[in-house]
């Protein structure tokens, strides 16, 4: 295993852990599927593409079309130098970018943070955002020693529930607005024991 990297199906690299929010470019966690990389300025034409794309994006709230100056500022909010309380990821097969991963909000003391995960609609249907999915849960919890992932899944859009759902999140019924569901470390522990 390469230093930075951290294995989606065996425990991980504890020297990772140490890491410092935001993540180095270069940092990836790598899986049997995908490997999840911290992309470079270069990406960001990936980045652009998917989220003007309308298939891509209507289910989370429409399409973003970002100037390559918008590219650049969001470039520097979120990966270098990019903020403690966030971390981004391209999720990649093949070599190929095909969707992304995050979560923002990291706060140190409660240890919550809040997911974002898509797959490019080109590139739906084969299976990369479950094992990107569970190497960032893996990566929260262990390594980061979160205590709670959330994610607001837009009202009308059922099939990205049902897939946070069998990511084994449970349904946060007090939210109105929003379908919040959330996943505590000690459910991830119990789900992964059995």
């Amino acid at each position: 295993m390469a230093p930075g990297e951290i294995s989606a199906e065996k425990g991980g690299d504890a020297s990772a852990g140490s890491a410092v929010l935001p993540l180095p470019v270069g940092h990836s966690l790598a899986g049997s599927v995908v490997c999840l990389r911290v992309p470079t300025l270069d990406d960001l034409g990936f980045i652009r593409r998917m989220w003007s794309d309308r298939e891509t994006m209507d289910p989370v709230g429409g399409a973003v079309t970002l100037s390559p100056e918008d590219g650049t500022r969001w470039y520097a909010r979120w990966i270098e130098p990019g903020s403690p309380d966030r971390a981004y990821w391209l999720v990649t097969s093949g070599g190929r970018a095909v969707g992304e991963i995050s979560f923002r909000g990291f706060d140190t003391t409660e240890r919550r943070a809040m997911l974002n995960v898509k797959v490019a609609a080109w590139e739906r249907g084969q299976g990369y955002a479950r094992p990107a999915v569970e190497a960032v849960l893996r990566f929260f919890f262990e390594d980061l020693a979160g205590v709670q992932m959330e994610d607001d899944v837009a009202l009308n859009n059922p099939a990205g529930q049902s897939f946070i759902l069998s990511m084994g999140f449970t349904r946060d019924l007090t939210a109105k607005h929003v379908c919040r569901l959330f996943l505590t470390r000690e459910l991830w522990k119990a789900e992964r024991s059995a």
